[in-house]
């Protein structure tokens, strides 16, 4: 494998503009930031009426495909044959986020059932999913484009692989209904999210759960290239409903770190009955007020991660505590896997 992988090309063919806003439809939009990706500009705008912050233009998807399958994981990954100490780091983070996200749904009442079908979208490794569907002693299913990623979770730790995009959703026919869909860090890099929440309503089940875990615009200034989409939880709440599906909790990413500086956040909903039903709010935000606020917030978010107030959340955050046993035993058998692979 490679040591340097050269950035994807992105050409104006590679590029396309919007002419409202993808989730509530208004044309009233203000400049939000510009980025840079190998050396062109790349402009955010924000919605005046849900707040959304969107990339335009955008990549096609298709562009987004190409990369997630050949570099994303593969740029983490480049070091395997001598050492697997990075990969070693997302599969920690990734048993994290697991754990998080089963104290989550059980503090919240939210837990699925028993022998739950469990698909997530952008699976990477896989850990996130096997471990939510070992709790419940179900069934894990994933999409992954990355070609070493989808690999290892199928190979590895089980999980069934349905399609390398969510092209395939449209035909995915389950055996059983799906009773939890987990977006982990993956909406905010869709180009168009409408039509993956569309496909996912024909196959959960009744009173199904969606989870969803994004950066929040509102703190954390993550607009870039590669997040054509960025949330709040207005407007991801907009977007949910608009696809029939009824928030039922919502926190900061999960660590007690994250009240101080909510970068990130957690949100669960339930398939209802009034799909493709849109409840977007007709009236604007204020831009004004919504620009300020997200301006106090992100000063905010670079104060509290700044000595010594990072510190005293650090203190307090999850990833000072310990694993679980299980998940320790996990992460020990994958390590052994991994220097297996390259001894």
């Amino acid at each position: 494998m490679s040591s340097n992988l050269k950035p994807l090309p992105l050409t104006p063919d590679d590029q396309v503009a919007l002419d409202s806003c993808p989730i509530c439809g208004a044309e009233e939009s203000t400049h939000f930031c510009t980025t840079f990706h190998d050396g062109a500009a790349m402009h955010h705008e924000r919605c005046l009426r849900c707040t959304l912050v969107y990339l335009n233009p955008h990549p096609i998807q298709s562009w987004y495909d190409k990369y997630f399958a050949t570099q994303y994981w593969e740029s983490k990954a480049q070091k395997w044959k001598v050492d697997v100490r990075d990969n070693i780091r997302q599969w920690h983070k990734q048993m994290r986020r697991a754990e998080r996200y089963l104290a989550f749904l059980t503090a919240a009442g939210l837990a699925p059932r028993a022998g739950a079908r469990v698909l997530e979208i952008g699976c990477a490794y896989g850990l996130i999913v096997q471990t939510l569907a070992d709790h419940y002693q179900g069934l894990a299913c994933g999409i992954e484009p990355s070609n070493i990623a989808r690999r290892f979770a199928q190979e590895e730790m089980g999980v069934e692989i349905i399609a390398e995009s969510t092209l395939g959703l449209d035909s995915w026919a389950p055996e059983e209904p799906v009773d939890l869909v987990v977006f982990s860090h993956v909406l905010e890099y869709f180009t168009d999210p409408n039509p993956v929440l569309t496909a996912i309503r024909k196959f959960i089940s009744p009173n199904g759960l969606l989870l969803v875990e994004t950066p929040n615009i509102h703190f954390l200034k993550s607009a870039h290239i590669f997040h054509p989409f960025c949330y709040s939880k207005r407007s991801l709440v907009a977007l949910l409903k608009r696809h029939g599906f009824v928030p039922a909790a919502v926190a900061p990413d999960g660590s007690v770190k994250s009240i101080f500086s909510s970068g990130f956040f957690t949100l669960a909903a339930r398939a209802g009955s009034d799909g493709n039903t849109c409840h977007t709010q007709n009236q604007s935000v204020s831009p004004a007020l919504t620009a300020a606020l997200i301006e106090l917030g992100q000063t905010w978010f670079h104060v509290a991660n700044r000595f010594p107030v990072n510190r005293i959340g650090g203190l307090l955050n999850g990833h000072r505590r310990p694993l679980s046993r299980d998940a320790e035993r996990r992460l020990e058998a994958l390590i052994t896997k991994a220097y297996r692979h390259v001894c």
